[in-house]
């Protein structure tokens, strides 16, 4: 994580998973790809864009 902003790990993985979507837009893109991409865990990673998708801020699908 960065040292130059002190954010927490959720933040992190929601701005930086936000960002690898965009560069795939349209394509659709898995929480276990981008927790690939960012060393992070699956399951964390899943929860964050839980959070992000009940928001509005991105569109989940199941599967």
């Amino acid at each position: 994580m960065s040292s130059l902003l002190n954010v927490s790990e959720s933040t992190f993985l929601a701005l930086h998973g936000m960002v690898i979507l965009a560069k795939a837009a349209p394509d659709k893109v898995r929480v276990k790809t981008i927790a690939l991409e960012l060393k992070a865990s699956e399951a964390h990673l899943a929860k964050v864009f839980q959070k992000l998708s009940k928001a509005g801020l991105v569109r989940s699908l199941r599967g």
